[in-house]
């Protein structure tokens, strides 16, 4: 059986991982993450150096990356996200934010997976929400991001709650997918 390597040190990806697809394994390997607005480029940048540093030619290897949009930014942060909260924090996101007249964002996660044959898919989720003053669970933006048809933001959710609303759970189902049609050849 081909062996399915998910590159992340993030304990919470993984389990999220493990729960749509359960034979996962994962590596923590710190790969360089090139700044870039354009998801896909970040993605196949970091596929290219975990192939090299991870010497199972025989395995499907997985990164992911993980954006936040904001509709008034024109898009902004996007992928960049871990770097305005570097810079700004999510209070300061959050006031920027709501000091306009639209609060809509896109939370989405895409999943790159490269394949033993060396060919590379993209799989990707989305949820639709807006954002809020911080509440709940500071990691990351979740405190400051409600999806839609939800009063809670994800930081005051639980992992079942942010279950059915994930982005990430999303790319990974439509992942399981491809994985499955990729077993049976």
């Amino acid at each position: 059986m081909t062996q399915i390597i998910f590159v992340t040190g993030n304990h919470l990806k993984l389990s999220e991982a493990v729960s749509v697809i359960p034979n996962i394994t994962s590596l923590k390997i710190d790969l360089p993450e090139i700044q870039e607005i354009d998801t896909k480029k970040i993605i196949s940048e970091k596929l290219k150096h975990a192939r090299k540093l991870v010497n199972k030619p025989d395995s499907i290897l997985l990164v992911e990356d993980t954006s936040l949009h904001c509709d008034v930014l024109e898009g902004l942060p996007g992928p960049l996200i871990k770097w305005f909260l570097v810079s700004m924090g999510t209070h300061k996101l959050s006031q920027l934010v709501l000091s306009q007249d639209n609060t809509s964002a896109l939370a989405r996660t895409v999943i790159g997976a490269v394949f033993p044959d060396g060919s590379i898919s993209f799989y990707e989720g989305t949820t639709k929400g807006e954002i809020s003053t911080p509440r709940g669970n500071e990691l990351g933006w979740n405190s400051i991001f409600i999806p839609a048809n939800s009063s809670k933001t994800f930081g005051e959710m639980d992992a079942c709650e942010i279950q059915q609303f994930s982005m990430r759970r999303q790319a990974f189902i439509e992942l399981s997918r491809q994985i499955e049609s990729f077993r049976k050849q």
